[in-house]
């Protein structure tokens, strides 16, 4: 599943002291407690057969190199790396001996591996199969399913309900499944099962207390997953629809009960369902009636919904987890950013589709900056083409006035990379309308590119960067990117004049050389505000700026020359 994610301020705030150690790797994480409290949905049927890993002949490992362990205890670099973000010690019920795929401590290593009951079981006579096993799970671009096999060749997939928790997310510990494998194991000679894990650099998952038995004690559970609306954006309203997906946990319909959402904390916002009922394991949209006011320009919003169910048999899971919106302010040229730790880049908006290990995100590291610390990187996977999309946050635009986009770009020594550069005026690959660039690309060191925009009507527009390179081409990275207005004396009448800034970075006095006069200076913070103006001055006193990424507009002999200084 090809999942967007929008790098929110929290992210943004904690970046630096949950670092991780390996360069590019993907975004830090950061766990968060889960919807998900302990369920222990005890399942009392007859047991057919059991495992709470005394005997670890009862499993086989096979996939990956880096693949599932057997262990009593958990691995002190997580609790140490994420203890304060609620990762803990996996507590099951009966302890000891557990299974562990611990994929933060394996790295940035593509891992596809299985952990399966060495020996088939027979469920003959059996109409009802169900699998129990108690986990603790931490997501982070990664995929865990169950599979089930009558003929340890034919496998069917069982997508487990905790895939639906965001980015750095941990289910309950212990949190307590019950599966119903009927539709593949029931009334079978053999039954095989194993643990599928997918992921690169993801977070954990711990198995134990597996079972499986013949029948299903009824449940009645319900709890929301995610939301659907309101989206991170420009210019947001005071009557933002809130629309929930909600899930029947249980194995029984379910149709009266009530929703509830609060914003930041305040009052609760309840309504009755009011759609057809949910079957088990089935999910349904809500939308309530009732408008959310997000017009205000707040770092980010946070949200949280959950339902209330008369008779549940577990409350654990009723909760979503918070959910973070971004009313972004338009920006406006000039504007340029260079994705470091002192700018606001939180509402650009990246594709990364987990499934096939690739796409984009913000990186902070000394290996391939093109100044300072900060860029984007497009992660490539060895065996996986790309189709992913980068979008720049929202930018006003005027009619019929000529617009540069200037960027820097580079890709990995030996490989080939094919890069579209589009705009439009929604962020979506469809929303793109207009095609900017569309190039095949060696070079790796850092070079600049550039395109003009016209847009034809005023209005708010994004710029997209989309990669479409076939597998194992190697990491990509953008950065330093801007966008200034294009007078037309500039664009037709280009002079020899050569303008150098320096030094760059600077902390207190910029020098400027012109072949030329210079008639005006103009030094612009990333959200386009003029913080300096000077004219005819080849030596500039910038201390007084804040630490971080600048446009200067030079303008001599009726030209403009744009230049991007970093302040340290």
């Amino acid at each position: 599943m090809k999942k967007i994610y929008t790098l929110f301020l929290i992210l943004f705030i904690t970046a630096n002291t949950f670092a991780q150690t390996n360069d590019e790797a993907k975004t830090t994480k950061q766990a968060h407690k889960s919807r998900y409290a302990p369920s222990h949905v005890t399942n009392t049927r007859g047991v057919i057969w059991s495992s709470n890993f005394t005997n670890q002949t009862d499993w086989t490992t096979s996939g990956s190199s880096s693949n599932w362990v057997f262990t009593s205890t958990f691995p002190q670099t997580l609790i140490d790396t994420y203890g304060v973000q609620g990762v803990e010690a996996f507590t099951s019920t009966s302890g000891g001996q557990y299974a562990m795929l611990n994929s933060d401590g394996y790295g940035s290593v593509d891992i596809d591996a299985y952990l399966a009951m060495a020996a088939p079981i027979s469920t003959l006579g059996k109409s009802t199969v169900v699998l129990n096993f108690e986990q603790y799970y931490g997501h982070y671009d990664d995929i865990v399913t169950v599979e089930v096999s009558d003929n340890n060749s034919t496998w069917t997939e069982f997508i487990l309900s905790n895939n639906s928790l965001a980015n750095n997310d941990l289910t309950a510990n212990p949190d307590a499944m019950n599966l119903d494998i009927s539709s593949v194991a029931a009334n079978k000679a053999n039954v095989y099962i194993r643990f599928r894990y997918q992921g690169n650099y993801g977070f954990f998952w711990c198995i134990d207390d597996v079972s499986i038995t013949d029948g299903l004690t009824p449940t009645f559970n319900a709890g929301v997953l995610s939301f659907i609306t309101p989206v991170s954006g420009c210019s947001l309203s005071s009557q933002e629809t809130v629309s929930v997906k909600v899930k029947n946990f249980g194995n029984q319909p379910i149709s009266s009960f009530n929703l509830s959402y609060s914003l930041n904390g305040g009052s609760a916002v309840t309504q009755a369902y009011n759609g057809t009922a949910i079957a088990p394991g089935d999910t349904a949209i809500f939308s309530f009636t009732t408008k959310v006011n997000l017009s205000n320009f707040h770092p980010v919003d946070s949200l949280i919904s959950w339902t209330t169910l008369t008779g549940e048999t577990s409350t654990g899971n009723d909760s979503s987890a918070w959910y973070y919106v971004i009313n972004t302010q338009p920006s406006s040229a000039p504007y340029s950013i260079g994705f470091e730790s002192s700018e606001l880049y939180y509402n650009w908006t990246y594709e990364y589709n987990s499934a096939l290990s690739n796409g984009w995100e913000t990186y902070t590291g000394t290996s391939n900056p093109h100044i300072g610390t900060g860029y984007i990187i497009h992660y490539a996977s060895t065996t996986n083409a790309a189709n992913n999309w980068a979008y720049t946050t929202c930018l006003d635009l005027e009619a019929a006035k000529q617009y540069k986009v200037k960027y820097f770009y580079k890709g990995k020594t030996g490989k080939t990379n094919k890069l579209k550069v589009a705009y439009g005026t929604s962020k979506s690959a469809i929303g793109m309308t207009t095609t900017l660039i569309d190039k095949t690309l060696t070079n790796d060191t850092y070079l600049a590119d550039s395109a003009y925009i016209t847009p034809s009507t005023t209005g708010t527009y994004y710029i997209g960067f989309n990669m479409y390179s076939e597998a194992n081409n190697g990491n990509f990275y953008i950065d330093d990117f801007s966008i200034t207005e294009e007078t037309t004396t500039n664009i037709n009448n280009y002079s020899e004049n050569i303008i150098n800034v320096y030094p760059n970075p600077a902390s207190d006095i910029i020098n400027i050389s012109s072949d030329e006069k210079i008639d005006n200076i103009n030094i612009y913070n990333t959200m386009g505000q003029l913080v300096i103006s000077t004219k005819e001055a080849k030596t500039i006193n910038i201390s007084s700026l804040k630490n971080g990424i600048y446009t200067i507009q030079i303008n001599s002999n009726n030209n403009i020359t744009t230049k991007m200084i970093q302040k340290n």
